[in-house]
């Protein structure tokens, strides 16, 4: 009957007589547990081997330590569990020994082993570690930190490879006060009382010691639902950050690349004329001391003088011109992000004073600029942003349609107490699905010009001042870029040219014909005040009064501007006269500030017509044309 109730036991038992180890009894269980029957010519000593008992790297087990002779050593109850049975079908089976002694008295006769099946408690236990281990790796060598703090902000668990950035050991954090260890960083001890009183779900972004987090926290609720502390997970993004800034300052430097033609027309157009003013200058000092003989002749001299003047009011209006030309690109290539509080149309007007040339060549440009409240902003930054929509809106314009039947609108007005900057352009707008790809980084719509940071770029400067950029359909068909800003804060607000002169050298009798085609004014009245000494002038300011007069009569010298503000260019004027008057067109010098476009450069290789490069000397260079 014992033996009968020992067969049924889910356990392998099996018993020895001691000390020699001489098999006693076996059960069944014994026996599938250890893929054959108990051997009664084993003994102590040698059951590693015939059993196939081995350890958990596979090597036979210490004869020492199994069961049967630690019960004999000890005389007491033990227990072994990192056997492993190695069977003859191939399973390995994990084992769990208790070996007891039976007495006779003081005499210890017996050995009894009770052997259970843990394969699966072992897989289990080795999944976990497995798990626990892999846990730890990643979360010691991915860019974030575990945390926790409870309702006081004791920080009950810090674990992550950012804490070694920071000098912080593992676990260097547990058991301090959250507010206590990050006084001097304002943002963590206001967000752990959002979260902690507030009960808030959130993400933000801290620096601590030059190192960029962003951080999710979201409350740890008991039972009842009242909160008793706070879980965190803190992503290091610092080379993200580093290489946002890249992105901004390479799509600065694309920008300015794209602009250096533009720009260099702007500088060279006020160059010009204050060349010319200031040698106009020179000439009237000669002649001032050649009045000096005819002193009495008080008349001569004011007339010198008022001359001067005008020369000198010329020379004034360059050089500011030039001044708030390198002032806007100088702001638009600072990379400091420090800011203040100002109007958004002077960011608009110092954009639109580096693009105008740009976007005449695409579509008429229309400004609306109301007025609304200031922006605590970085001035550089927004006008990047501008420049960016600008030429975004430019490049909208399908290649080939013209200027003026195309049209750029930029606009600033306040709605709901926010400041907003509108891009319209004339375009085929942009399809509803694309519209958030279009934020992307690298994802561009044209070609080969785009760099598919620009978007990226000015919503990533956007966002970063409280604003959002959006982009809609313009009535009538079009897109229509908005960007949206806070007005400044109420306890930050605080307190906020030259008339053209006539021409610059005396009028004496005239011969040569010379036409000026010149879109700017102050530019065009230099030129003839430098030219009327010696010739008849006539200066027109666009490509389409240009030609129309170019083919009125025969002229000794056409001086052309290359690309007219009115969308007009060179090209026009050429093919017209060309077509009305065959060989006229061989008149025309083209005069140049530097902004090539491609038609352009493209023209000027195919044509024999001399050219001039801004700043030039104007009588200099037409009496060495004409003799």
């Amino acid at each position: 009957m014992p033996d009968q109730f020992l067969d049924e036991l889910p356990l392998g038992i099996w018993i020895a007589k001691a000390p020699g180890g001489e098999l006693e009894y076996a059960n069944a269980a014994f026996a599938e547990i250890m893929g054959m029957s108990a051997r009664g010519d084993v003994a102590a000593g040698g059951y590693s081997g015939p059993y196939g008992i081995c350890d958990r790297e596979g090597k036979p087990f210490p004869e020492s330590r199994l069961p049967f002779v630690r019960v004999l050593e000890t005389r007491e109850t033990v227990i072994v569990d990192d056997i492993v049975i190695h069977r003859r079908d191939g399973r390995t089976v994990d084992i769990r020994a208790y070996g007891k002694p039976v007495f006779d008295g003081d005499e210890l006769t017996h050995v009894i082993v009770a052997f259970t099946d843990m394969t699966a408690e072992v897989a289990a236990t080795r999944a976990k570690e497995v798990a626990q281990s892999r846990l730890r790796t990643a979360v010691e060598h991915a860019p974030v930190v575990l945390f926790v703090y409870d309702r006081d902000g004791t920080i009950t668990l810090a674990e992550g490879g950012p804490l070694s950035r920071l000098s912080l050991p593992p676990g260097g954090l547990v058991g301090r006060c959250v507010y206590d260890v990050y006084r001097e960083v304002p943002a963590i001890v206001q967000s752990a009382r959002r979260v902690l009183e507030g009960g808030e779900t959130f993400t933000h972004s801290v620096s601590v010691d030059g190192v960029e987090f962003e951080t999710w926290l979201a409350p740890i609720r008991g039972p009842e639902g009242v909160i008793t502390g706070a879980i965190g997970v803190a992503t290091d993004v610092t080379e993200r950050a580093q290489m946002q800034r890249k992105f901004l300052q390479t799509d600065r430097l694309v920008s300015l690349g794209t602009l250096a033609a533009g720009v260099a027309h702007e500088l060279n157009n006020p160059l010009t004329y204050v060349t010319e003013s200031l040698a106009g200058i020179d000439d009237l000092v000669v002649l001032l001391n050649e009045d000096l003989d005819r002193i009495g002749q008080l008349s001569y001299v004011e007339k010198r003088l008022q001359l001067l003047q005008q020369c000198a009011a010329h020379a004034r209006e360059g050089a500011e011109r030039l001044r708030v030309i390198t002032r806007d690109l100088r702001s638009f290539s600072r990379v400091d992000d420090a800011r203040h509080v100002f109007d958004v149309r002077v960011a608009v007007q110092s954009a639109l004073h580096l693009v105008t040339r740009t976007l005449q060549e695409h579509a008429r440009l229309t400004t609306d600029l109301a007025s609304t409240p200031r922006v605590y902003a970085n001035e550089a930054r927004l006008v990047q942003v501008v420049v960016n929509l600008a030429v975004n809106a430019a490049q909208a314009i399908p290649a080939g349609s013209p200027a003026n039947a195309n049209e750029i609108r930029v606009a600033t007005r306040e709605e709901n107490g926010h400041v907003l900057i509108e891009v319209a352009d004339t375009g085929p707008g942009v399809p509803e699905s694309i519209r958030q790809q279009l934020f992307d980084p690298f994802f561009t719509t044209k070609d080969v010009e785009g760099t598919g940071l620009g978007l990226f770029v000015s919503r990533n400067i956007v966002e970063a001042l409280g604003g959002t950029i959006t982009v809609g359909d313009r009535p009538g068909g079009g897109a229509v870029f908005v960007v949206s800003l806070p007005p400044a804060p109420a306890e930050l607000l605080a307190a906020e040219g030259a008339a053209p002169a006539a021409s610059r050298r005396i009028v004496r009798a005239t011969r040569p014909q010379v036409l000026v085609i010149e879109d700017d004014p102050t530019l065009g009245e230099l030129m003839r005040g430098a030219l009327l000494a010696e010739c008849e002038v006539r200066v027109v300011r666009t490509a389409a009064e240009g030609a129309a007069r170019a083919l009125e009569q025969l002229w000794d010298l056409v001086l052309c501007d290359l690309m007219l503000g009115d969308g007009g260019t060179a090209m026009e004027v050429y093919e017209a006269v060309r077509s009305g008057e065959p060989g006229l067109e061989a008149s025309l010098v083209f005069m140049t500030g530097g902004a090539y476009t491609a038609a352009a450069t493209k023209f000027l290789a195919s044509v024999p017509n001399d050219r001039l490069e801004k700043p030039f000397d104007v009588l200099d260079e037409v009496r060495r044309r004409l003799g």
